[in-house]
């Protein structure tokens, strides 16, 4: 209890700043239909705490467009860890990929038309190992799911 009144923890927040779609390709061959896409997401991840700062490892994401279960892979990326200072913001840039990734014909065409009329369902998950640095002291937190955003609806550029 004492400690809740000492720090005053807040849990960070994290949120999508904008995503880009620089390849979305859906194509079909006879043997299947195939996606190539390439998308940026940047995420906004704020510390809101006066005495804590944040220690975050490498971060594993998993992005995936369309919702429900028809959720298809759009790539996985690691970014390198990072320090959140007291009441601070940080910006990360997470970009992935998929090449010649065989869908389902019906997939393929959702897609495709998601993104052609920019209204694609894209959810962004985090997973890290956490720290937390108060009063010199540092503490490992096991590996935690940083964020999870399912879905977001958005306009793509």
């Amino acid at each position: 209890m004492l400690f809740y009144f000492l720090f005053n923890p807040k849990f960070p927040s994290c949120h999508v700043h904008s995503i880009r779609v620089s390849r979305s390709n859906v194509t079909k061959k006879p043997d299947g239909t195939y996606l190539d896409a390439a998308m940026t997401t940047r995420l906004e991840v704020k510390n809101p705490t006066v005495k804590m700062t944040y220690y975050y490892g490498d971060a594993k994401f998993d992005v995936s467009v369309e919702e429900g279960g028809d959720e298809t892979p759009a790539g996985t990326t690691v970014v390198t860890g990072f320090t959140m200072g007291k009441q601070s913001t940080t910006s990360l840039k997470v970009e992935t990929k998929v090449s010649n990734m065989l869908v389902a014909d019906d997939v393929g065409n959702r897609i495709w038309t998601g993104h052609r009329s920019k209204t694609l369902a894209v959810n962004v998950e985090a997973w890290t190992k956490v720290g937390l640095g108060m009063a010199g002291l540092k503490i490992v937190v096991a590996y935690w799911q940083a964020c999870a955003y399912a879905p977001c609806w958005v306009s793509l550029v």
